[in-house]
């Protein structure tokens, strides 16, 4: 059962970082700054509203991430 719920969040995850600017998004992240969407846009060379749908993406993976940590 343990592993069954794994392997579903290690899926999520990697859904939600296959897209190529999705990840480089994260990588800017990863360096302790925070960024707004617009600095993210321009980093990674896309529209803000393309920006925003990303991170709203990234934000829906991890709140099925935590909500199912939650339960």
């Amino acid at each position: 059962m343990h592993n069954i719920d794994l392997e579903d969040r290690l899926a999520a995850l990697s859904a939600a970082i296959a897209d190529r600017t999705r990840a480089r998004m994260l990588c800017l992240l990863m360096d302790g700054r925070a960024y707004t969407a617009t600095e993210l846009s321009a980093a990674v060379e896309v529209a803000p509203s393309t920006a925003s749908a990303h991170l709203a993406k990234l934000l829906r993976s991890e709140e099925r991430r935590v909500g199912k940590e939650c339960r």
